[in-house]
């Protein structure tokens, strides 16, 4: 009789247990639900933005999946994100992607009165969702430019960058594309340079000695060492010393463009296209003043660039023929003038691109890059770009 009142008594305990047991099981679904949700993918934001400070900044992002999501535009104040705009994708129309989870496209905005004169980071952040897990975007640094009093460029196109980060203070028509004459020779000294090696022998053929507006006084069939020409090139602005390194560096002139065309694209510059390896003026020959302070960034880590824009002067002979040797002077005017803080540039001006100059200077240990391109007076407004770096920047 004992055993049959236990086992009656065990059957009444686990009819107990049937409530619990649904309840376990539906907080299980439910986690499971949550836990396999989708990522919520952000995308779109840059990482760096410079804008001229009074501009609004509009930035199109893409939110993945996109529906009934609650989106917050976000300023970083101290260590803390603080929620400056929300928006919303209820009712927005959605697009279906790859992955089959639809996408919203939203667009925000910020005002001077957002970002101010200062850097400030700003992130777009997503909550979670029924369908997908929340997240924030990497941040966005607005970086204004053109804080400071207008300069009064009389050139069309202007930049100051500074050198060890790429941040610019202060743009006027920066990525107008816009013939620039010899300041095409800092990219053919870029490629030479990481091509050849400073003993290099490079010959004169017809082409090189027969150049338009040449400099040294070469023959078909003399040959120079790379590094004469590459100051030959960079102090004189040696148009023949182009052709010359051009057709040593990759077997012919055309060539030679294709590689300088093809490093262009590589380093992103956007707008700029080369004919020649010198910059005389030819129909969709053309860069910008931004893509040039690139290439002077880049060129710069070469000690041979950063020495020969330097020189004022420089003598120089063909190989085994001292007796024909001549001294070719700086295009450079800052040069000469011994301007305090000047670190050497590359010159150009043609009919066309008018009067360019592409410089560096170095103000309280910290360097910089002016481009002017298309000036009536590069000389006067590259030292109101320094004045607008020791006043602004």
């Amino acid at each position: 009789m004992a055993s049959s009142k236990s086992r009656k008594k065990i059957r009444v305990n686990w009819k107990r247990f049937v409530p619990f047991l649904i309840i376990i099981a539906l907080l299980v679904i439910l986690g499971l639900f949550f836990l396999l949700r989708k990522d919520t993918k952000i995308s779109g934001l840059d990482q760096s933005l410079s804008v001229s400070y009074g501009d609004t900044v509009k930035e199109n992002i893409c939110i993945s999946p996109g529906r009934n999501r609650t989106v917050y535009l976000q300023k970083k104040t101290g260590s803390e994100w603080k929620t400056v705009r929300t928006y919303s994708t209820k009712g927005m129309a959605l697009t279906e992607g790859k992955d089959g989870a639809k996408k919203a496209k939203i667009s925000i905005r910020l005002s001077k009165e957002d970002y101010g004169k200062k850097d400030t980071s700003w992130r777009v952040a997503v909550k979670n969702s029924v369908f997908a897990k929340g997240c924030g975007s990497s941040a966005l640094k607005v970086l204004p430019m053109n804080t400071g009093q207008d300069p009064g460029i009389s050139g069309k196109a202007a930049i100051i960058v500074r050198m060890k980060d790429g941040r610019v203070f202060y743009g006027l028509n920066e990525n107008s594309e816009l013939p620039n004459a010899s300041t095409t020779k800092i990219m053919t000294a870029l490629l030479s340079m990481q091509a050849l090696d400073a003993d290099t022998k490079v010959p004169y053929t017809k082409a090189a000695a027969n150049t338009s507006y040449r400099s040294l006084n070469a023959s078909v069939g003399e040959s120079y060492k790379a590094s004469d020409l590459w100051k030959a090139l960079l102090v004189n602005s040696s148009n023949d010393a182009a052709v010359a390194l051009a057709e040593k560096t990759s077997g012919s002139e055309s060539a030679f463009v294709t590689a300088m065309n093809k490093k262009a694209k590589a380093m992103g510059l956007r707008h700029t296209h080369f004919q020649n390896p010198h910059g005389l003026d030819e129909t969709e020959h053309y860069s910008s003043c931004y893509d040039l302070a690139m290439m002077d960034r880049a060129a710069i880590k070469l000690s041979a660039y950063r020495k020969d824009i330097k020189l004022k002067s420089v003598t120089l002979n063909p190989i085994g023929k001292k007796s024909k040797s001549q001294t070719l002077y700086t295009t450079d005017r800052l040069l000469r003038e011994n301007v305090t803080g000047f670190e050497g540039g590359k010159t150009g001006s043609t009919t066309e691109a008018g009067g360019c100059f592409v410089s560096n200077y170095k103000y309280k240990g910290t360097e910089y890059i002016t481009v002017v391109l298309g000036s009536s007076d590069r000389w006067k407004d590259t030292k109101k770009l320094y004045k607008y770096i020791r006043d602004y920047c």
